[in-house]
């Protein structure tokens, strides 16, 4: 196993990152179990304890950053890095739910858990106490094939209870909002707590959107890029980043005008995606190892500001996970060029021409497709293979090699 194989590599920078973020992890699964408590009457969410949390998942965030970018130094067979590269994410994804229960607990303002939450949370606390130990051991493969199998067996009699304890809590946790709302006893109120309801329950279903618009280049790359993504619904080329006002007006700029670099817009792509299936950060990672972002106003062989790196984000949530990646890939920890991609709130959007729509997927055969963008998305099929649509889906989504 590539486990294994990291175990017995030498890079002690890499085995110190990993543990750090293990580490993170438990702190994080403490501060979890700490809100619930040992029983139901020991819940306490306070200001601060929300604080620390959103401060250790933006630990994660950097030190997932950090590990993946070392690993391309670092003496490891790909193998081995790439299962390295899905530990690391599943230890971020930890962290990244623990802080959206403690988020949701507070939007329905709870005021006292239940006994089921507490072991629930105590069970995440003992699994991550058990990875600190394994940890420890990765140098000491005959040990670690020991705990590995006491883990196995851990989680054999843990499983049933943890399926049962999950179905409990969401049930339970259901059924005291309803009955929270339907109780009160001012109609003013009852209304405002429903219509809150609902939008809320809205924003979690399978049908919830969000908006993002990246500049990387030519947009008929990374329009190719994007729509081989699951989760992603929709992907439209266009042009933004220059003034929709001036002396003369630049309300509708063509290609033409885009690419003489006068007008200030970049050749971007607006991506319409569904979080519960592609997280925002998942979109971030494929944008940035899809393109050149330490050089400015080039890719390739095409320069131009209309060619730079640039993220335009729809809200601030986006903007803060931006600014939190490119952060970790400018860590004075890393060695290598300083990112130089921008971050601007988007002011305006404008569709690029029919020609433009769809192109790798109408001219898939042109020498532009065949040299340049056949090799980029055979790159992201190898590296983000868990995040690339299945068979089924290509036709619908395009752009993708089959």
């Amino acid at each position: 196993m590539g486990l294994f194989g990291f175990g017995r590599t030498r890079d002690a920078e890499i085995r110190k990152i990993f543990r750090d973020h293990i580490v993170n992890t438990r702190k994080c699964a403490y501060e979890l179990r700490t809100i619930f408590g040992a029983s139901a009457t020991d819940f306490q969410l306070t200001p601060e304890r929300i604080s620390r949390i959103e401060e250790m998942e933006h630990e994660g965030d950097r030190l997932t950053h950090q590990l993946n970018l070392i690993m391309n130094d670092a003496f490891i067979t790909w193998i081995e890095k790439d299962d390295i590269h899905h530990l690391i994410i599943e230890l971020d994804e930890v962290v990244d739910n623990i802080k959206k229960v403690v988020l949701h607990v507070r939007a329905y303002g709870i005021s006292a858990g239940r006994q089921e939450a507490s072991d629930f949370c105590g069970i995440i606390t003992r699994m991550t106490e058990l990875l600190t130990v394994l940890v420890e051991m990765l140098d000491k493969p005959n040990i670690l094939h020991a705990q590995v199998g006491y883990c196995r067996q851990s989680r054999l009699c843990l499983g049933p209870n943890l399926s049962r304890l999950r179905g409990d809590c969401f049930s339970n946790f259901v059924f005291n909002q309803a009955t929270y709302v339907e109780t009160k006893t001012s109609s003013q109120e009852s209304s405002f707590f429903s219509n809150w309801r609902l939008e809320y329950n809205e924003a979690m279903t399978s049908d919830r959107r969000e908006i993002v618009v990246f500049g990387g280049g030519c947009f008929w790359c990374t329009e190719a890029v994007f729509q081989g993504l699951k989760g992603v619904i929709s992907v439209m080329p266009g042009y933004a980043g220059g003034p929709s006002t001036g002396d003369p007006p630049v309300s509708g700029p063509t290609y033409d005008e885009v690419c003489s670099g006068k007008t200030g817009h970049a050749e971007v792509i607006k991506i319409e995606f569904n979080p519960s299936e592609i997280s925002y950060k998942d979109l971030l990672t494929v944008f940035f190892a899809t393109h050149d972002p330490t050089t400015p106003n080039r890719q390739g062989n095409d320069v131009g500001t209309q060619y730079r790196s640039v993220i335009f984000y729809t809200n601030d949530n986006q903007r803060r996970q931006a600014e939190d990646f490119i952060a970790g890939l400018n860590s004075p920890h890393l060695t290598g060029e300083r990112i130089v991609t921008e971050i601007k709130p988007l002011n305006k959007f404008y569709e690029a021409e029919a020609d433009h729509r769809d192109y790798y997927k109408k001219n898939s055969a042109a020498p532009y497709c065949q040299v340049v963008i056949n090799p980029k998305l055979q790159k992201m099929q190898e590296k983000f293979y868990r995040l690339v649509k299945k068979s089924k889906e290509k036709g619908a989504g395009g752009g993708i090699l089959g």
